[in-house]
């Protein structure tokens, strides 16, 4: 009777315990040295995918840290236009109203002057 072994065959007739226990040694550590060598592989192929998402999250936290600093940037710059905007616009507001009342004081005394006196 013959074991298979992907190729590898287990010759049992005719084999004495001693040969048997050869074979079967020689067998196992050709499964163990596969095994090994698969596990191997299928580690460093992990290790590798771990080392790719590590990567990958470092560069997305960096993204991340980058588009956060240029936001609160972005929005110290809209505060400080927005503060500069209102100071500029009382002013302007400011010397309207006194433009204004200057106005309607000239317009009072033009007024004044046109009335015909009785």
């Amino acid at each position: 009777k013959m074991a298979e072994d992907g190729g590898r065959r287990l010759a049992i007739d005719g084999a004495t315990k001693s040969e048997l226990g050869v074979q079967v040694s020689r067998l196992l550590k050709s499964w163990k040295y596969e095994l090994e060598t698969r596990l191997q592989t299928m580690q460093g192929f992990a290790d590798g995918v771990h080392s790719e998402v590590k990567e990958s999250q470092a560069w997305q936290d960096d993204h991340v840290a980058r588009e956060r600093a240029r936001t609160l940037e972005l929005v110290g710059e809209h505060d400080r236009v927005t503060g500069l905007l209102a100071h500029h616009f009382a002013q302007v507001g400011g010397q309207l109203e006194r433009e204004l009342g200057a106005l309607r004081d000239q317009l009072a005394r033009t007024v004044d002057e046109l009335r015909p006196v009785t």
